[in-house]
């Protein structure tokens, strides 16, 4: 029987390859410019994501709060913060 823990290192493999793969392509498309502000650029966009992909497939806020690890406040706080960016707005 797998463990909680084993099964989440599995489900953060599962994350990683194909995020290195999108950072390859991303660097690669640079051309040997530096970028700026990565870290807060890359949070930023993924949170967008994120949000709109468990909003979505979960049908509302109040669902997705439980599979995001967030509480609904703070949902409902990023949510206006992105309001016109995020397809569920």
């Amino acid at each position: 029987m797998a463990t909680k823990t084993s099964i989440l290192d599995r489900e953060r493999l599962n994350l990683r390859k194909p995020l290195e793969k999108v950072f390859e392509e991303y660097f690669a498309s640079l051309e040997g410019e530096v970028p700026q502000n990565l870290y807060s650029t890359v949070t930023v966009e993924v949170e967008k994501l994120l949000l709109d992909f468990v909003i979505l497939r979960e049908g509302s806020q109040r669902k997705a709060f439980k599979v995001l690890g967030l509480s609904l406040s703070s949902i409902r706080k990023k949510v206006a913060l992105y309001k016109n960016e995020l397809l569920e707005s």
